[in-house]
């Protein structure tokens, strides 16, 4: 009898713990029950790998909602953490010092995040290089109203196609990336 009752209260735990970890969170807003998606952690840290610069990229904090890149600040951090990369200082160096790109990573890479990842409601992204750091902390609803799009429209046409037509063809232009930046990005 004992034996069967402790493997009911275990069953009865599992159950508890698995409702518990899954995709959507309940929160009280002032009386009212509030979904709030939470990020499939595994689904993030794969896509992020595919991020313009991932050779670069120092960590990623994935939360529950939010996601912080920060990439290596110089080519020695980058090189005690990768001593076996056959990338030398002059490729490093290269990769950000076109000017652009550091800004296409900024712009693009926190957009593209915020289209895959419905649940994602906070991109920071931080490229400290020759002695300044570029920065983003850029929250869904900010981006939405910048691209005048919703996320999550564009993110469930599996064609691409609105997206390429109302973002990336539209925006992702140098032009754009600077204004982008401007009202953004901060560098310190």
């Amino acid at each position: 009898m004992i034996k069967r009752f402790s493997i009911v209260i275990s069953l009865l735990a599992i159950i508890m713990l698995v409702s518990a970890c899954g995709v959507n969170q309940e929160k009280t807003n002032g009386g009212e029950d509030v979904k709030i998606e939470k990020l499939d952690k595994a689904a993030v840290e794969a896509y992020s790998k595919n991020l313009k610069g991932n050779t670069f990229i120092k960590e990623r904090l994935i939360e529950d909602n939010s996601i912080t890149i920060s990439y290596f600040g110089d080519f020695d951090s980058y090189k005690k953490e990768n001593p076996k990369s056959n990338i030398d200082e002059a490729r490093y160096s290269t990769y950000f010092d076109t000017g652009d790109a550091i800004n296409k990573i900024l712009m693009e890479e926190s957009t593209r995040l915020f289209k895959e990842f419905e649940g994602m409601n906070q991109v920071k992204i931080s490229i400290p290089f020759e002695g300044k750091t570029y920065s983003i902390d850029i929250d869904r609803t900010t981006a939405e109203e910048y691209f005048k799009v919703d996320f999550k429209e564009i993110g469930s046409d599996d064609s691409n196609e609105k997206w390429r037509t109302e973002v990336s063809n539209k925006y992702f232009t140098k032009d754009y990336r600077a204004d982008f930046v401007t009202k953004f990005v901060t560098i310190k």
